[in-house]
């Protein structure tokens, strides 16, 4: 469930590379008088939608420049629905293959599944799904709005939803080009989002709507972006995509989040119930869940080298602390679960 995938992207193929490609997208359309038979004008159609069950996509013939000369390329908007009953895995390179039929099904345009894997890609969206309650989240959704970083251009900046079947929080809009600072990211519920505006979908392809689900999306914008997140060396053809391993795909989830929110600002609340000879290590407490840390990684980096009596004995005495004047304030009725969430988001500095 917590896997990072890609859920879509543009991939660009060479037209040189299709070995045919559909008079639907390269038709000459003409607009002709009925009484006289006139030409009044023509337009070359160079693209053909398709929508069915669900599942969308684009496939369009279009020019791009190579750094010499503009070359032509077919250029096909990819998705994860297009595996259908295993939509909700994304696209993998275990998949990648059931991707690649389902667009030679459409019969708009043949090639390789080699020349698949090495097309060049753009716009993409790297996924990871979240099982939370809404309490939970909309606690989440609290912290990241308090740390989210202000911005004064009118296009950018942090939005949150919470209707009854479309909540959420969004960061920046998808068409941004300031990608380094201010990169889209998006968490939504995948629950509501399948049971309203994926409705088809799901009756077609799925055997039931997941409960509590959420999503997070962030955006790779084309090859410049994808150098900034992981290094010059990262290609950018779908193969390299499929292949970046899960634990730079989180750290560039992490870079991302880190142009749009702030440090967890520590915040001690004081108590004049605590004795004096507690307080210091409670307000410690505090500042590491303040900063993002769930309570185990808390504990066992208090107790460090301790071991035996002594190491049971304070860790009983960890406990107390928390569960007598840190769970009964509401805000951290619920930190544990809050903050396991954050952390599965890469909401952790």
């Amino acid at each position: 469930m917590n896997q990072l995938s890609v859920d879509s992207l543009r991939v660009r193929v060479p037209l040189s590379k299709c070995e045919w490609v559909s008079h639907r997208i390269q038709d000459i359309i003409e607009r002709v008088s009925k009484i006289s038979g006139e030409v009044y004008e023509s337009e070359t159609k160079n693209k053909e939608r398709f929508e069915q069950n669900g599942i969308s996509t684009k496939v369009s013939i279009e020019s791009e420049f190579n750094g010499v000369s503009y070359l032509p390329y077919v250029v096909i908007l990819v998705n994860a629905k297009m595996l259908k009953t295993q939509y909700l895995h994304g696209i993998n390179g275990d998949n990648v293959k059931d991707i690649y039929s389902f667009i030679q099904d459409l019969n708009l345009v043949k090639f390789s599944f080699d020349t698949f894997l090495n097309s060049e890609c753009t716009d993409i969206d790297i996924k990871r799904d979240l099982v939370s309650n809404d309490s939970v989240m909309k606690q989440a959704f609290e912290v990241m709005l308090k740390n989210a970083k202000p911005c004064i251009d009118f296009d950018k900046g942090v939005k949150k939803f919470w209707k009854q079947d479309n909540k959420g929080i969004q960061f920046n809009k998808r068409e941004t080009t300031k990608y380094r600072t201010a990169p889209f990211v998006k968490i939504y519920s995948k629950t509501g989002d399948l049971k309203t505006k994926s409705n088809v979908f799901a009756l077609e392809y799925l055997n039931e709507i997941p409960k509590d689900l959420w999503r997070i999306e962030y955006n790779i914008k084309n090859k410049k972006h994808l150098n900034i997140l992981f290094g010059m060396e990262q290609g950018n053809k779908l193969k390299d995509i499929l292949e970046i391993p899960q634990e730079n795909l989180s750290e560039a989830m992490q870079t991302t989040l880190k142009a749009v929110l702030s440090k967890r600002v520590n915040e001690i609340i004081l108590n004049n119930n605590i004795p004096p000879k507690d307080l210091i290590l409670v307000n410690a407490l505090i500042m590491h869940l303040d900063n993002g840390f769930t309570w185990e990684p808390i504990k066992r980096g208090l107790l460090g080298s301790l071991s035996g009596s002594n190491r049971t004995k304070k860790a009983v005495q960890l406990d107390t602390l928390f569960n007598s004047y840190i769970k009964p304030i509401e805000r951290y009725s619920n930190q544990k679960n809050v903050d396991s969430l954050l952390a599965q988001i890469g909401y952790t500095f």
